[in-house]
């Protein structure tokens, strides 16, 4: 529901953005912050895949959530490499998937390219198990209720709930024109 069609970028254009977008990533205070937050994650579990919900299309080149999206598939590379210095991949490599129903074929095309395999829905949610860490910034389903309905992970990310916002859920609703969404 998030947009509509194709996103008729290039597959040479998507993969310029993600260099520029990824020099910003790998420079910035969030990566930062997020191999620290890797680095003294305690947990013995070993993490043998990622799987991602709801990182958007790389192929759509303007505005904010362009960053944003290819800022989010550049912090999965990140996850990889952090995950795999602290030893927490058992020596295996890790595995990334990602879940968007947004992907088109130059998408997906990309994605594979940087080592992400894309799913269908509901593969994702198929994919999640106890040596999974679960990737998910602004979904616009319940993700974390989803996948902790079916398989606790062994690691999620998602947007911080404080707590004034404990109270608030995911609610249902349906469009005139039959499609479903979900709203918090």
């Amino acid at each position: 529901m998030r947009s509509s069609g194709p996103s008729e970028s290039t597959l040479e254009a998507v993969r310029e953005t993600f260099i520029r977008k990824r020099q910003m990533w790998l420079e910035s205070a969030s990566r930062q912050n997020l191999e620290h937050h890797l680095a003294t994650l305690q947990t013995t579990a070993t993490i043998r895949k990622i799987v991602c919900f709801g990182l958007g299309s790389p192929g759509r080149l303007c505005g904010y959530h362009c960053t944003r999206v290819h800022t989010q598939h550049a912090a999965v590379e990140t996850m990889v490499a952090s995950l795999a210095m602290r030893g927490l991949n058992g020596r295996q490599e890790i595995k990334c998937y990602a879940q968007d129903p947004v992907y088109d074929e130059i998408d997906k095309e990309f994605l594979a390219s940087i080592g992400i395999t894309p799913l269908d829905d509901p593969k994702g949610f198929l994919e999640v198990d106890e040596h999974t860490l679960v990737f998910s910034v602004s979904p616009n389903v319940p993700v974390k209720q989803i996948v902790t309905d079916l398989q606790w992970p062994a690691a999620m990310i998602w947007n911080t709930v404080t707590p004034a916002q404990k109270d608030k859920s995911w609610v249902k609703r349906v469009e005139k024109n039959g499609t479903i969404g979900w709203t918090w």
